[in-house]
């Protein structure tokens, strides 16, 4: 995406507090020669935040696609042994998901059947032909849905058809009601439009999808914007929250449950673009940690190669800023520059990140490492949230 592809649209005549603001010139007065121009408005400047500095353990292959190619991931858990765990990326100008070691090794590339992926996502235990699986969720002009073998590590598709959103799915994230366990897939379109698809097996073996909910505009607010361009999300199943970006504005939470009312919603992360938020544009990933010592939300300062990390309390809006870092270049990999998407788990995986891991895509990989078309980075967790502890679920 475009870097600050949409800036604040200031409407009507300054006020008084801003004619008197440092910086601000009228230019000439309405009775003035020249006057041909509307005033000029001091333009807000990005926040002057200490950003801390990490480290990628490793960095994954190239995926195939070239110039703006890798975008979202997901973090899949293995069950049988969590050091075989895997990394899903996605690869939207080969149309493809791409699959991980968590050593970066790419084990597996699956084409979509209809040409178009963006964003993706996962949950665990969906009830399939009398069995549980683990599903990925992958999204663009459609919706494709596969399960993974624990054994093989491999993907295999289990669509029913074409599974359609009214608007598209660029961006997709799953959720697991803690309520009646029923499996849900919420769907982004760049237009600003929220759907809600409820997942249920076709009795074939197969995935299938029926809307519930929406669409809805996440655009309508009092903030003036160019466009309410939205993409990223995420879904809390612990607490039943929805959060989607607005990638100029900031994060939504919504209440993820089918019935609940999408007129309700709370912003409780911004950019500086809007309440002085730390978040510079575009807003492109974002994701919660839950950890035996508190919770956690990361976001991506996508117009500073940055990242966010804030405290998730419920009680308090917007959360709190506890640190911004950045992924700088290491020995074994370059660092991660104007960021898509984001994904992180606080679970151990093995040796090599006994915290957990945070995974980045890269917009331009150089040396040292791989290098040549877009990949993603793994940093160890505990790097960019010091002592973390698994968070044993």
């Amino acid at each position: 995406m475009a870097l600050l592809c949409a800036m604040l649209l200031i409407v009507g005549a300054p006020t008084a507090a801003q004619a008197a603001g440092a910086g601000y010139s009228p230019g000439p007065g309405p009775n003035k020669p020249g006057n041909t121009k509307p005033p000029k408005i001091p333009f807000p400047k990005p926040p002057a935040i200490p950003i801390g500095s990490v480290e990628a353990r490793y960095e994954t292959d190239p995926v195939a696609g070239e110039k703006d190619a890798a975008d979202d991931m997901a973090i899949w858990i293995n069950p049988w042994d969590r050091a075989q765990s895997l990394v899903i990326g996605t690869d939207k100008a080969a149309d493809a998901l791409e699959v991980y070691d968590l050593t970066g090794k790419r084990l597996q590339r699956i084409p979509d059947k209809n040409g178009s992926v963006n964003n993706v996502d996962l949950r665990y235990g969906f009830p399939l032909g009398g069995q549980y699986v683990d599903i990925v969720v992958s999204g663009g002009s459609d919706v494709a849905v596969y399960k993974i073998d624990p054994f093989t590590r491999q993907l295999v598709d289990i669509t029913a058809g074409t599974i359609n959103a009214v608007h598209q799915a660029e961006g997709v994230c799953l959720y697991r009601s803690p309520y009646t366990e029923a499996f849900y897939v919420f769907t982004q379109a760049y237009n600003g439009n929220v759907e809600q698809l409820q997942l249920f097996d076709n009795g074939a073996g197969l995935v299938d999808a029926r809307s519930v909910r929406g669409p809805w505009d996440v655009h309508p607010e009092p903030v003036k914007v160019e466009d309410g361009e939205i993409e990223a999300c995420t879904v809390d199943d612990v607490t039943g929250d929805y959060y989607v970006v607005e990638q100029d504005v900031g994060v939504w939470r919504y209440n993820a449950e089918p019935d609940a009312s999408p007129l309700h919603r709370t912003l409780v992360l911004s950019t500086y673009l809007v309440n002085g938020g730390a978040l510079v544009p575009d807003i492109e990933g974002v994701v919660v940690i839950h950890d035996d010592y508190g919770s956690y939300m990361l976001a991506s300062s996508q117009g500073e190669s940055a990242f966010g990390v804030y405290r998730l309390d419920l009680l308090t809006a917007p959360y709190e800023l506890l640190s911004k870092f950045r992924v700088s270049t290491s020995s074994r990999a370059d660092s991660c520059s104007i960021t898509d998407g984001i994904d992180a788990t606080s679970l151990w995986l093995g040796p090599e990140f006994p915290h957990g891991m945070f995974v980045c895509q890269d917009n331009t990989n150089s040396d040292p490492g791989t290098k040549g078309n877009q990949n993603f980075k793994f940093v160890p967790l505990d790097a960019i949230i010091p002592g973390i502890n698994p968070y044993m679920a």
